[in-house]
């Protein structure tokens, strides 16, 4: 039978407590709505069995929608999410009827937030779900993640077998070693066998289910299905909790995540340059506060990008700001196990009125440039910062009057960690370097990098590296003994280097080759060719190796061929000319000279 709605005057703010139960088939719809003051919020309907919770208005005559070959004629637009309530009081099916709404998913629940029990979703025109409210009148809520556009409430009676459950449920741990709970209310009606069996697959680590009674009485339960979580690392996904007595079976998606607190940072990675990306939006980052006061940014997914290796602290009177597009604080702390670069990418916070300059403080050093804005906040980057290995400390800084710089919070958008090498030059000004990490020379003053191409008779010819190289790139380095950073990769072209790399055993003459170690001629730096006498060349060094004979008893460092010109005998003044250990040449042969500052091949 068709109820029409009706509108009790004097039941303005009812609760749910106020509802009568439907212990019976019933259809309530929505046509006989018009002239009411509208389904106005804690306002009984249909003898008190509706209930009308929040939002502040509807609309009719949104069109009349079939469910069943029955055609229910007007469907009401009920608006900003509104809930509507009732109770009830025995083993029924529910199904709502509306129009279709591709932003619309349907939800019957037993709690407001959801807790669904409805099967339906986007772009359906009903939604039926299961209730067991014999035992206990069961409150029963219907919404959509929109509007609600509705034109009947059908009940009827379920005498099939049935369990009821939520369609889904989630479970989140935040503390290593300690367990959580969530509980998930089940019925049953009408079921065949004897014991109700709750089992999770895929298993998950740490994570368990228990009942709260197993036992099928007259086809009936009624229980609580405990999910137990106890993690030690990070995780997130899915499982599926399936509730049987044998025959019928109910699936629940159940969706888990543990953000562990760690007891102390993960160092970043010391193999490769690690950039930590504060932008929350896209990496899903958590906050979990820890003892310390620090706050540590973590993404539980299994991919994570940092998970464990960024915390950020409030200091008095200034705290902490999570965003969509960045982190605002006074205070950032990694940790890394090795040396290295730092550069922040950080703004103003955006605050209105004039604002001092806002620069980042890195351990103990101020960056070279600072965000000063009145509105947005511009965004900077730093240029490279050394720091140590150990902790390291970002702080907000500003600037007051000349020198003088206040903790302040700033805005973090990104930092990057470079890991560096460092390689040792002797008195020499030369050394041979070798590394098992791509290097990247693009920014390095006092020291350069060469490949050996080959020689000019008594001296090497070389290739400045002025960008990244390989990894296991045997090198001749000039100049002082500085830090260089690695590189995520490198696919420069070295294939004509004549460097090999040292392995800590002798390098001895072999019949066919020419081979040379890097040594001292006094205070100048030479290659003196192996004769019969091996040398050992020490791992993480270099030795050059000619094909065929190579006379020379030693190689001087010729330098880069690109730019030395080549002139004849007849072009010279013999006062000018000097070989490339500074001494003056009276009679020069063929080879490479200092010609009037300038290197030259003589031909």
């Amino acid at each position: 039978m068709a109820l029409a709605l009706m509108s009790i005057g004097s039941a303005w703010a009812s609760t749910v407590d106020d509802l009568t139960s439907i212990t019976a088939p019933v259809t309530i719809t929505m046509d006989g709505i018009n002239g009411t003051a509208g389904l106005t919020d804690g306002t009984l309907y249909s003898s008190n069995r509706l209930l009308s919770l929040g939002g502040n208005g509807y609309s009719d005559s949104k069109g009349s929608t079939t469910y069943n070959e029955t055609t229910y004629k007007n469907v009401y637009q009920i608006k900003n999410s509104r809930q509507i309530a009732l109770k009830i009081g025995f083993n029924a099916s529910i199904t709502i009827v509306g129009n279709k709404n591709s932003s619309r998913s349907w939800r019957i629940g037993t709690t407001s937030a959801g807790n669904e029990v409805a099967d339906g979703g986007n772009n359906t025109d009903h939604a039926t779900g299961i209730v067991d409210g014999s035992s206990t009148p069961k409150i029963v809520y219907i919404n959509a993640s929109g509007d609600l556009y509705l034109g009947a409430i059908i009940i009827s009676s379920n005498s099939s077998p049935a369990i009821g459950a939520p369609n889904s449920a989630s479970i989140k741990a935040k503390n290593s070693g300690v367990e959580v709970t969530e509980e998930i209310a089940v019925t049953g009606a009408n079921l065949s066998g004897s014991t109700l069996t709750a089992t999770l697959s895929p298993a998950v680590a740490g994570l368990s289910v228990t009942l709260g009674s197993s036992t099928i009485t007259a086809g009936a339960i009624s229980t609580t299905a405990t999910l137990h979580y106890t993690q030690t690392v990070n995780a997130s996904g899915s499982t599926t909790l399936t509730l049987s007595d044998g025959t019928t079976s109910k699936d629940v998606t159940v969706n888990y995540k543990s953000l562990v607190v760690p007891t102390e940072l993960a160092a970043v990675s010391s193999s490769e340059p690690t950039t930590l990306d504060l932008s929350m939006v896209e990496s899903g980052l958590e906050a979990i506060a820890v003892e310390d006061g620090y706050v540590v940014l973590t993404d539980a997914g299994s991919e994570a990008s940092f998970a464990n290796k960024l915390a950020v602290s409030a200091i008095a009177g200034v705290g902490v700001t999570w965003r969509g597009d960045a982190v605002q604080g006074p205070l950032f702390k990694f940790k890394t196990t090795v040396p290295g670069y730092v550069t922040v990418k950080f703004s103003d916070v955006g605050s209105s009125g004039t604002r001092a300059n806002r620069y980042a403080k890195v351990n103990e050093t101020l960056t070279d440039v600072y965000s000063t804005t009145s509105a947005s906040g511009g965004v900077v980057t730093c240029s490279p910062i050394a720091v140590s290995a150990g902790e390291v400390i970002i702080k907000g800084q500003v600037q007051g009057d000349g020198d003088t710089y206040t903790d302040n919070q700033i805005r973090v958008f990104q930092i990057v960690f470079t890991p560096t090498v460092s390689a040792t030059i002797g008195s020499t000004g030369w050394a041979t370097f070798v590394s098992d990490k791509a290097l990247d020379f693009t920014g390095v003053t006092g020291l350069k990098a060469y490949i050996v191409t080959g020689n000019s008779g008594t001296a090497i010819t070389t290739t400045q590296m002025t960008g990244t190289v390989p990894a296991n790139t045997p090198l001749l380095l000039e100049g002082a003994t500085t830090a260089i950073p690695v590189a995520a990769s490198s696919s420069t072209d070295v294939s004509a280097n004549l460097l090999k790399a040292g392995t800590g055993a002798d390098v001895t003459k072999e019949d066919g080759k020419t081979k040379y170690v890097l040594s001292a001629d006094g205070s100048t730096a030479v290659f003196k060719k192996i004769n019969a006498t091996a040398a050992t060349v020490a791992a993480g060094k270099a030795y050059l190796e000619f094909s065929g004979d190579v006379p020379a008893p030693m190689l001087s460092m010729g330098g880069e061929t690109t730019g030395i010109n080549a002139i004849d005998n007849g072009q010279l003044t013999i006062d000018n000319v000097y070989d490339l250990q500074g001494r003056r040449v009276a009679q020069p042969t063929k080879g490479l000279y200092i010609v009037n500052g300038r290197k030259v091949i003589i031909k």
